[in-house]
């Protein structure tokens, strides 16, 4: 699978998160789903989710690989 970096952009978050997924929607959707403030998180800390080119993850569903974003 390929691999994605979610990353936050606001002032007073930081942290990324690194999920394995077949596209940036899965990849979007899998990290709102790893954790129960991931949602609101991802939209209050405006994160952006780019691909990791030539990096691939040999997983058969998709996973969240690491997760520190935070917000303070």
């Amino acid at each position: 699978m390929q691999v994605y970096k979610i990353t936050p952009t606001t002032e007073y978050s930081y942290g990324c998160a690194i999920v394995a997924a077949n596209n940036r929607e899965e990849a979007i959707r899998t990290f709102k789903d790893f954790d129960e403030f991931n949602d609101v998180l991802y939209d209050d800390s405006k994160c952006v989710c780019n691909i990791i080119d030539k990096l691939d993850y040999d997983c058969s569903e998709p996973t969240v690989i690491v997760d520190t974003v935070q917000e303070e």
